[in-house]
This record gives structure tokens, C-alpha cells and sequence, in this order.
């Protein structure tokens, strides 16, 4: 699991670096909507949700559903 979280966020940042777009979601003041910016947002949204989603089917379906507490 940490390895996933290890490379979505190695790919969050080398598309950051490689648009040139700032990581934080605030922006400066005086700074112009980008249209790449907001796709990347989105592009990154998606792909956390599409993580998750797997992460959780994946251990649901190793644990029987059950929750990563209750298993000894």
C-alpha cells in the first residue's frame, strides 16, 4: 500500500515539474486560470480515486471483507 501511495505521488510530482504548475492548490495572488493546471487536477483526482478504489477492492478481497483490525 505504501508503495502505491510512493508512486502516485512520484507521478504527481514529476507532472507538476513537467507543466510547471505548483503543487498546492492555492493560487497567488494575480495568477491566471490554466486550463493545463485544472486537467491536471482532474487527471490527478482520478487516478487517487481510481487507487483507492483498487486498494480497497484488494483488501477486501484478501481479507474476506473483512476489516484489517479484526484480522490477527
Amino acid at each position: 500500500m505504501h508503495a502505491g501511495q510512493q508512486s502516485i505521488k512520484q507521478f504527481d510530482d514529476a507532472l507538476a515539474a513537467t507543466m510547471g504548475v505548483r503543487r498546492n492548490n492555492a493560487a497567488p495572488s494575480g495568477q491566471v486560470f490554466s486550463p493545463l493546471a485544472f486537467a491536471m487536477d482532474m487527471q490527478r483526482e482520478y487516478f487517487t480515486q481510481f487507487w483507492r478504489f483498487w486498494n480497497a477492492a484488494f483488501i477486501a478481497a484478501m481479507t474476506g471483507g473483512l476489516p484489517l483490525s479484526s484480522i490477527p
